[in-house]
């Protein structure tokens, strides 16, 4: 994948990533969807994101060594092991996705997203 490569479906995100990325970035995309199955998959910031009718919830993406997913969320303790930096979480290639992590970041994501659109409609 070329960084000026412009995605816009999922399908070419991901097909063009090495066999490797492919398959940990399946993994997390199969768990998200079974997360929050009404979210609509798009391509946001040229990466894949999952969006409701509020908001996007999660963007994703692959690297030469981790996975992340974005934004980072200040109010899960759980995700300081892995924190990236500039709002990012990272997930080393080298170790299995923490599922019970992502989940929990994709509960508080969900509050964020809802309660970010009330603030705004106000």
């Amino acid at each position: 994948m070329s960084k000026s490569q412009k995605f816009e479906r999922v399908k070419d995100y991901i097909e063009s990533l090495p066999e490797d990325s492919q398959r940990i970035i399946k993994k997390l995309r199969t768990f998200i969807k079974k997360q929050i199955p009404e979210a609509e998959e798009v391509i946001s910031y040229n990466m894949p994101a999952f969006r409701i009718a509020d908001g996007v919830v999660i963007w994703y993406a692959a690297f030469k060594e981790h996975v992340s997913v974005f934004p980072r969320s200040s109010k899960l303790k759980s995700l300081a092991a892995f924190d990236g930096g500039k709002g990012t979480v990272k997930f080393p290639n080298s170790q299995p996705l923490p599922f019970d992590v992502i989940e929990d970041f994709i509960k508080v994501r969900l509050k964020e997203v809802a309660a970010d659109k009330k603030a705004k409609t106000k």
